[in-house]
């Protein structure tokens, strides 16, 4: 992720410059979008956790199988057999 966030402040950069032709602004304004951008997905994940029905089960995305057992009234187990 280290990375690919500098590889993205760089190519943004580098366009800015050529663009602007402002070091500053070049080099400043990719910084700060990655900084915000960081901080939106952080806060964005940690409110998306608390939807329950957002959650997915650990390893497991088969939907019919839980519609299944959630109308029977059970709940999911990862090795249960049904």
């Amino acid at each position: 992720m280290i990375t690919t966030k500098a590889g993205e402040i760089t190519i943004s950069a580098i366009v800015l410059q050529l663009v602007f032709r402002q070091s500053l602004i070049s080099l400043g304004l990719p910084i700060l979008l990655e900084g915000l951008q960081m901080g939106w997905y952080y806060l964005h994940e940690r409110i998306w956790s608390r939807i329950p029905w957002a959650r997915e089960c650990n390893g497991c995305h088969y939907y019919l199988y839980h519609e299944g057992r959630r109308d029977r009234g059970l709940t999911h187990e990862i090795n249960e057999e049904i």
